[in-house]
C-alpha cells in the first residue's frame, strides 16, 4: 500500500509534532475507509498488481487458477454443479484486501486514541483552526503536568501568564496570515522569533515539538550496534564506541561537514613538529 508506505515515511520525518502527526494519521484512515468502501478502486488495484506482475513475466490469473482452481461438488450431493456461485480473482482479492485494511483501521484508529488521549491537554489548545478559546486555564495545567518532574517546565506554576502569553502568541499568528494556520511548525516558528518576550509560550510550544513520534530512529541506533562492535573491535573502548555510534546515527548530519576545515581548526589547536 503506496499510502501506508508514505505515512510511515512522513512520520518517521524529525521536524513533525505529535499533533500534526495525529492529525496526518486521522486523514490517512479515513482515505482507507474510502478504499474500503468503495469496490471499483479495489478493482483498479488489483488490475494494477496483475500489470506490475507481467513485467516481471509472472502470470497472476494463471497462478491464481493453479492455487485457487474451482471444486465442484460430487453429483450425489448436488447434481446441478452448474450453478455455483463464480470464484474470480477479484473476488477472492477483494476479500483479502478488505481483511487486511479492516484491520489496518481498527490498529490506527487505536493507536490514534491512545495519542490523543496522552497529549489531550494539548490537542486541545493547538487544535485547528487556532482560537482563543482552545486556551483555557485547564488545558495549561494540564499540559504543563507533561513536564518531566526535574525540568524547567514543571516548575512553572503562574499558569494565568502562560494563557496570556499563548493569547498574543494566537492572535499575532492569525495577524500575520490571513488565511488559517496550517501547521504547528508556523506557529512554532513565531513562536521562536518572539521568544524573548513571550518565553512561556515558547516553552509551551517547545513541548509539543519535544515527544518524538516514532522511535524507528532509536530502534535503528541498536540495530547499528551490531555492525560497528564486531569481533575486529571487541575491545574498543566506551568513549571511541560511543563516538562511532553517534557519527553512525547522525549520519545525514555527517555527510554536510566540511572535512577540510575540521582538518586545519585541528591543525591550529597546538604547534606541532610536522606541517599538515
Amino acid at each position: 500500500m503506496y499510502k501506508i508506505k508514505i505515512l510511515t515515511e512522513t512520520l518517521e520525518t524529525q521536524n513533525l509534532s505529535l499533533l500534526d502527526a495525529a492529525h496526518l494519521i486521522n486523514t490517512s484512515i479515513k482515505s482507507l475507509e474510502d478504499i474500503n468502501s468503495d469496490a471499483n478502486s479495489m478493482d483498479n488495484l488489483i488490475e494494477s498488481a496483475s500489470l506490475f506482475a507481467k513485467t516481471l513475466e509472472v502470470d497472476s490469473m494463471a497462478d491464481f487458477k493453479t492455487h485457487h482452481r474451482t471444486r465442484k461438488a460430487p453429483n450425489w450431493l448436488d447434481s446441478n454443479t452448474n450453478n455455483q456461485a463464480e470464484f474470480t480473482m477479484q473476488l477472492f482479492y477483494r476479500k483479502e484486501f478488505k481483511s487486511v485494511l479492516d484491520t489496518l483501521i481498527n490498529l490506527s484508529k487505536d493507536n490514534l486514541k491512545k495519542c490523543i488521549h496522552t497529549i489531550k491537554p494539548l490537542f486541545d489548545i493547538f487544535k485547528q483552526p487556532l482560537t482563543i478559546s482552545n486556551i483555557s486555564l485547564q488545558n495549561i495545567q494540564d499540559s504543563f503536568l507533561l513536564f518531566p518532574p526535574e525540568s524547567s517546565g514543571s516548575k512553572i506554576s503562574d499558569f494565568d501568564a502562560v494563557q496570556s502569553e499563548c493569547e498574543v502568541l494566537f492572535r499575532m499568528c492569525n495577524k500575520d496570515n490571513s488565511n488559517t494556520i496550517k501547521s504547528l511548525n508556523e506557529v512554532m516558528q513565531k513562536s521562536e522569533t518572539v521568544k524573548n518576550i513571550l518565553p512561556l509560550s515558547n516553552i509551551l510550544c517547545r513541548l509539543a515539538f519535544t515527544a518524538p513520534v516514532t522511535v524507528a530512529s532509536n530502534e535503528r541506533t541498536f540495530s547499528k550496534l551490531k555492525l560497528i562492535k564486531n569481533y575486529l573491535r571487541s575491545t574498543t573502548c566506551e568513549e571511541r564506541l560511543n563516538s562511532l555510534m553517534i557519527l553512525n546515527a547522525e549520519k545525514d548530519v555527517l555527510d554536510n561537514l566540511n572535512l577540510a576545515l575540521i582538518s586545519e581548526h585541528w591543525a591550529t589547536l597546538k604547534q606541532r613538529r610536522i606541517r599538515i
